[in-house]
């Protein structure tokens, strides 16, 4: 099980990362806002060079932000965990390991948040949709069972349990963001979006009634 040590952890992380995302939300929404411009004024290769500097800005506030947390996370976690007992000691061991996990998938974040929100500017909403779908109940869901739970523990029979307890729970949530991110960052490289018309047909081209 997770236990009260890793579940006070994983509070401490989850509120140390979204120093890293809150950020990056706004740039993402900034940024798509930008690309819908372009592409509503019919140059969509100025929305594409500015969609890749979205998704570059974003993943390095994010990679700046989760190296930063790296180097201070000994000095920082304390400050929410402030009491010298034995729990919070532990809490804080577990959290300064976890952040590790945390931190390896904050470049692939920024990935996602940026191409993520270029696409659903340019349109292209259903794929990133179901492969975001796909990800979390074929990936996430059972790799989280199966590293979380010990054996006896989990939820669902037939599934390996290997009880490592919150620390396995960021493990699946790291190989989840790494791979939502690439698939993220390979559909907006791709062009796919160029091909999607945002207006009908009858809007696209002007009616000349002389």
């Amino acid at each position: 099980s997770v236990g009260a040590a890793g579940a006070a952890a994983t509070q401490v992380v989850i509120m140390l990362t979204s120093i890293a995302y809150m950020p990056t939300l706004g740039v993402a929404t900034a940024g798509a806002t930008v690309v819908g411009q372009a592409i509503g004024a019919g140059d969509r290769d100025w929305a594409a060079r500015v969609g890749n500097v979205v998704v570059a800005v974003c993943a390095a506030m994010m990679l700046s932000i989760a190296t930063l947390l790296l180097v201070a996370g000994p000095w920082v976690m304390p400050w929410f965990l402030a009491s010298e007992d034995r729990a919070s000691a532990e809490a804080v061991r577990v959290a300064l390991g976890m952040l590790w996990f945390a931190a390896a998938y904050q470049l692939f974040d920024g990935i996602y948040f940026g191409s993520s929100f270029c696409l659903r500017a340019a349109g292209d909403t259903r794929v990133p949709a179901l492969t975001a779908l796909g990800l979390s109940w074929l990936l996430f869901v059972p790799l989280s069972h199966t590293l979380v739970f010990a054996p006896g523990e989990g939820w669902i029979d037939g599934l390996p349990q290997l009880g490592l307890g919150a620390q396995g729970g960021w493990i699946a949530l790291m190989g989840y963001a790494i791979l939502l991110g690439s698939a993220m960052g390979l559909r907006w490289r791709s062009g796919r979006w160029r091909g999607i018309s945002l207006w009908p047909a009858a809007q696209r081209a002007p009616v000349d009634r002389q």
